[in-house]
Formats: C-alpha cells, sequence, structure tokens
C-alpha cells in the first residue's frame, strides 16, 4: 500500500494567504495610518508576506498577494483614506515580482526533491510491506521444519523423562510444593512450545493466585486475580485463550495453563504472554493442556505421602486416570500391555521387554507372591493397531507362542465407556496382584538398567 507525505491543502493555503496579505496594512492603520503599507518606512515589510507565500506555496500565492497588495493601495489612494506615498507600491513592483519569482524557483527545488523522496519511500515501504510477511513464513517454516527433523537437541519425551526425574528426585523441603522444581518447569514448557514470555505463578489450598511469580522466562507481565482468563482458568479447571484480535483487552495476557493432577487439584498455573504466531494454535493448546495435567500429578506424586522410589499401585491408578482423561477430553488413545514373566530367566526377559519402549511410556515392574514378576506397560498415545504392531516388533508374541519364556500377555485398550476404576479393579483380579503397595523388584531393576545402557 502506497503512503504519501501529507501536504497542507488548498483551501488552507488560500486562506494563509489572505490572513498574511491582509496582516500588513491593518497593521499599518493602526502604526502609522498616513503609510500604512510601510513603503517609505526604513524596511520595507511589505515584503515580508510576499517573500513567506512564495517560499511556502511558490510564485502563484506570492504572486496574487502582490496584486491584492497593489490594489488596495490603489483603491485607498483613489477614496482618500491615505495620503501618497514618496514611492508608490506600483512602481515597487517589478522588484517584488522578481523577488517573488526567486523565491518561487527555490519553493519549485523543494517541491521536487520532496516528490522524489516520497517516491523512493514509496517504493521502499512497499518493498519492505512485502518483504516482512516472507520472513515471517520463512522464520516460521524454518522452525517447523527444525521441530520435524529433530534439529533440536532434546525431543519432548526425552525432555519429559528428564524433566520427571527433577521434579521426583528433588527433596521436598518444608515449604512450597513447587520449591526448587519451578524454574525447571517453566523452562521445560517454553522450550516445547516456543514461549517467548511467561510465569508459573502458585496456587494455594483456597484456590487463590500467590504472588510474586515464583519463576519468569523473558519478560512476563503481572497476572492479578482480577484477570478474566484467570478466573475462567480457576472456573473451569482448563486451558483458558483469548482471540488474537482480543490480544489488548486482558492485561496482555494470551493464554493461562493449569498445572492440574488428577485429582483436579491446581497446584500452579503457567500465564503465557508472548508465543511464536504460527504455534499459537489449538494443537499447541491441546499439548499444553496434556503437558499441564502430566506435570500436575509429577507434583502431586512428589507430594505425596508415599515414596518416591516405591513402584505402586496408586501410581498405576494416576496414570490409569490420566489416560481416560486424555481420551475423553483429546481423544488420545492408549493402551495397557501387562506380562507375567516365569522366575527363571527373569533377566532377559524383562530386559527385552523394557528395552523396545517408547519414552513417553510408563512401566510397573511387580513381584507377586509366586515369584513371577509382572511387567505393566502403559503406552500413551497407542490405539489397538498401534498396540499390535508395537507387539510384533518387539516379538513379544512371537516369544509367546515359541517358548516358554514368557506365560502370558494381556492387553487393554481403554475406551470412554469404561470407567479407570472397573479398568484398575480388572488388571488386579486379572493379575492376581494387590492394590496396595509393592516394593520393585531387584532383579528387574537390574535388566532396565542393562536395557536403557544397551
Amino acid at each position: 500500500m502506497r503512503t504519501e507525505i501529507p501536504t497542507s491543502s488548498t483551501t488552507k493555503a488560500w486562506a494563509e494567504n489572505l490572513l498574511l496579505t491582509s496582516a500588513i496594512p491593518t497593521v499599518g492603520i493602526l502604526i502609522t495610518p498616513s503609510d500604512p503599507f510601510f513603503i517609505d518606512a526604513p524596511f520595507p515589510w511589505v515584503l515580508l508576506p510576499l517573500l513567506l507565500l512564495a517560499l511556502r506555496y511558490g510564485t502563484n500565492h506570492g504572486t496574487v498577494s502582490l496584486l491584492l497588495l497593489a490594489t488596495a493601495y490603489e483603491i485607498g489612494l483613489y477614496i482618500g483614506y491615505w495620503e501618497p506615498t514618496k514611492h508608490s507600491l506600483s512602481s515597487l513592483a517589478i522588484g517584488m515580482l522578481l523577488i517573488i519569482f526567486i523565491c518561487g524557483e527555490f519553493h519549485e527545488i523543494y517541491e521536487r526533491r520532496m516528490h522524489a523522496l516520497q517516491i523512493k519511500y514509496s517504493r521502499q515501504n512497499a518493498r519492505m510491506n512485502e518483504f516482512v510477511p516472507l520472513y515471517q513464513l520463512l522464520k516460521s517454516s524454518h522452525a517447523q521444519l527444525e521441530r520435524k527433523l529433530g534439529g533440536r537437541f532434546m525431543s519432548l519425551r526425552k525432555s519429559l523423562q528428564e524433566l520427571q526425574s527433577r521434579i521426583l528426585t528433588f527433596s521436598l523441603a518444608k515449604g512450597p510444593p513447587l520449591e526448587g522444581i519451578a524454574m525447571p518447569i517453566l523452562d521445560f514448557f517454553c522450550f516445547h512450545t516456543s514461549t517467548r514470555s511467561a510465569a508459573l505463578y502458585s496456587i494455594n489450598i483456597k484456590g487463590q493466585l500467590m504472588h510474586p511469580a515464583m519463576a519468569c522466562f523473558g519478560n512476563p507481565r503481572p497476572v492479578w486475580p482480577t484477570n478474566h482468563l484467570l478466573r475462567e482458568v480457576l472456573r473451569t479447571r482448563q486451558v483458558v485463550s483469548i482471540q488474537p484480535d482480543h490480544y489488548d483487552t486482558v492485561d496482555g495476557t494470551l493464554s493461562i495453563v493449569p498445572l492440574i493432577d488428577v485429582d483436579d487439584k491446581i497446584w500452579a498455573v503457567i500465564v503465557i504472554n508472548e508465543m511464536s504466531l504460527f504455534d499459537f494454535n489449538h494443537q499447541t493448546l491441546t499439548l499444553l493442556a496434556v503437558l499441564g495435567g502430566r506435570i500436575g500429578d509429577l507434583i502431586r506424586r512428589r507430594n505425596s505421602i508415599f515414596s518416591l522410589s516405591e513402584c505402586s499401585i496408586q501410581t498405576l491408578d494416576t496414570a490409569i486416570r490420566r489416560a481416560d482423561y486424555e481420551l475423553r477430553e483429546f481423544k488420545l488413545p492408549s493402551a495397557i500391555i501387562a506380562i507375567t514373566v516365569p522366575p527363571h530367566n527373569q533377566d532377559d526377559a524383562c530386559g527385552k521387554l523394557l528395552g523396545g519402549g517408547r519414552g513417553s511410556d510408563e512401566v510397573w515392574c511387580i513381584k507377586r507372591y509366586d515369584g513371577c514378576q509382572i511387567l505393566i506397560r502403559l503406552l500413551h498415545f497407542t490405539d489397538e493397531q498401534a498396540l499390535a504392531s508395537f507387539l510384533s516388533r518387539n516379538g513379544i508374541l512371537d516369544s509367546l507362542s515359541a517358548s516358554s519364556t514368557l506365560v502370558s500377555s494381556v492387553t487393554w485398550c481403554l475406551t470412554p465407556e469404561q470407567c479407570p476404576e472397573s479398568l484398575l479393579a480388572e488388571i488386579t483380579a486379572t493379575l492376581k496382584i494387590p492394590s496396595t503397595p509393592i516394593q520393585p523388584s531387584v532383579e528387574v531393576d537390574k535388566a532396565k538398567s542393562r536395557a536403557e545402557v544397551d
């Protein structure tokens, strides 16, 4: 779009012409009624409006002003309003006209330069308007390509594993629930969602926002309890964002992500103030909601009364409830496979099973009363077809049919019709395991460590 340098309108120019032209005789009548045009004065003040008008608006305005002054002078002499002066204005008209032409030429030179600058500015502005969207598109495409090709030094699954390790191994002192882990959580969010400015605020047991922020990334704006998005998050307990055209109406808050566990307790909120426009979409908001729930469960587990080293049914129950919530809210499927390993040759069997997993999987190794190892794996983002592919890829079905290394294998696919409590009861009944915390097996831990090294 072409942008022109603003110029004075024609009406304003002629109004200024009349005002300056009439100013000289008006002031002259008040000061020297006998010589209102200052023709016989030491300095010919009658030249002042001619010079100003010729320099500002060109030769035409200066010439018209001279004609008006000469006409007024002659009419005043004709009606006898003032006496004839030593020099008449008509005798000075040729010199005044020459001065007007010279000043008008300077005005034309200035106008030509301004016109050339205006054309250059318009061209540069048009090129800039074409370049800016192309640059933003190239930048966004590069960021998307970097994510697809694994250009980042750490994947989402590996980062989630590392964050889980940091949250669960950081010693919990007598202080806020997020003491020592707020900044790693915020860094994790900002890194994987292209967030440029955000802050993490703790929520107390009364459901109130606590100030100041426990962690900040970039230069976030402060958020207060009166924020409409914050009120909506505390009411709906879900991720809330605004439309891009309403950005300036909510104190600069773009989105708020609650860190909420499966018990519907909000531990903290992440207030996002600035995010890449390319990443501000439904998929990213869904990812924020999923990560907010996962981290909320980790915070709950860290602050629970159970030992963090326990491999318990309680953690399995939490994971199943989280997977069920993600299935119902975001249509993300999950599956469970449980394999019974006999007491003999457990190292090789468990090592093979543990080594074929993915970073997002969760594994529980439980030693049953008869000495058998029960390996339970929860595969997130896995439907029936993906589960079959997983079993075939890892050779589990072949091992079951070819030898007695594995005793049995049972699979479940989460469905909206089955509640998490009934699924957990079915799993414990089928596998004949108790519903109380059980210490993990030393042999399985060794096999798992060996599989991770391999």
